[in-house]
């Protein structure tokens, strides 16, 4: 069970970081490369398609007779939830949105996507206590003037 929890457990991991990378290509692009912003919005648009049907897989998980299938999805769960990366991945996406590189169906799908994270994040906090991780400020060193 140990072993199906890290595989999809990583298969999490694996989309949040195509989806970074295929977010950060996107904004690295200026206005004059349209295209390629395109060409990449249709990647990310497949992120997110993936994303959504791994929380739905996860949801289905949760509900199973199965006590150690419960267990993995509890597990999983109590990382996406405790990973600040994950909570805040729709907002990200939903505040990127540029209407002449993104289709609607991606809006659709994104907000779809956010909408099941949120419903499953509020099932899981009434019967839990949610543990987040704080995000490290970082102290800027005063510089010295010397006169």
């Amino acid at each position: 069970s140990s072993g199906i929890n890290a595989e999809y457990g990583d298969s999490f991991s694996y989309i949040l970081q195509i989806t970074f990378k295929f977010h950060e290509e996107i904004k690295g692009f200026n206005a004059k490369l349209v295209h390629l912003k395109i060409l990449f919005a249709k990647r990310l648009h497949n992120a997110v398609r993936s994303y959504r049907e791994m929380l739905e897989n996860l949801n289905i998980m949760l509900v199973s007779r199965d006590e150690k299938i419960k267990s993995i999805a509890n597990v999983i769960q109590n990382n996406i939830f405790y990973q600040q990366e994950y909570r805040e991945l729709p907002t990200m996406l939903l505040k990127q949105f540029e209407r002449r590189v993104f289709t609607r169906t991606y809006l659709s799908d994104l907000v779809e996507c956010a909408h099941l994270y949120i419903r499953m994040l509020d099932a899981y906090t009434r019967d839990n206590t949610l543990i987040v991780q704080e995000t490290k400020k970082v102290k800027k060193k005063k510089k010295v003037l010397c006169v």
